[in-house]
């Protein structure tokens, strides 16, 4: 998943919490989150294909 501005609130699948990515980050942020199940349930993931590898750089996915 990647995340950009303007970030949202993002609420866990597994704990009765929500965090507002808006407090913690800027215009200028990006951040990739790379994980084997979703951890939200309120954003879309995209799965990779077995045996795909993906590059990231500075929090996006890299032209390669």
């Amino acid at each position: 998943m990647e995340r950009r501005h303007p970030f949202a609130h993002a609420t866990l699948s597994d704990e009765d919490l929500s965090v507002n990515f808006a407090e913690h980050t800027g215009p200028n942020d990006r951040i990739a989150v790379v994980v084997t199940a979703p951890l939200t349930t309120n954003e879309t993931w995209t799965a990779f294909a077995p045996g795909e590898l993906k590059v990231f750089e500075d929090g996006a996915l890299a032209d390669v």
